[in-house]
C-alpha cells in the first residue's frame, strides 16, 4: 500500500436508491441552473469567486487561477468539512 486513500467506484443509481447524501461543490448559480434532485450545495466557491478564478484562468494563467482557488479553499476547508459531516455522510 502506498499510503494514498482509495475511493470506491459508486453507481449513481445506487446512491439515489439508498438516499445517500449527494453534495454538489459547484457554485450556487451552477447548482441552481442544473442539479441532481435533492442534492445539497456546499460550494467550494461562491459565484463571485468562481468568476474571479475563471477570469484569472483566461486572462492570466492556469497557475494563477489554481493559486487563487487554493487560497480560497484553504481559508474555508474546515467549514466545508463540517458541513459535509453534518449531513451524516462522514
Amino acid at each position: 500500500m502506498d499510503g494514498r486513500a482509495s475511493l470506491a467506484q459508486v453507481d449513481a443509481r445506487e446512491v439515489l436508491r439508498r438516499r445517500l447524501p449527494v453534495v454538489d461543490l459547484r457554485s450556487p448559480a451552477e447548482h441552481a441552473e442544473d442539479s441532481i434532485p435533492g442534492s445539497r450545495n456546499i460550494p467550494l466557491f461562491d459565484d463571485v469567486e468562481r468568476a474571479l478564478v475563471g477570469t484569472l484562468w483566461k486572462q492570466e494563467s492556469q497557475a494563477k487561477a489554481f493559486e487563487e482557488a487554493a487560497r480560497i479553499v484553504r481559508a474555508r476547508i474546515r467549514g466545508l468539512v463540517a458541513e459535509v459531516e453534518a449531513l451524516g455522510g462522514a
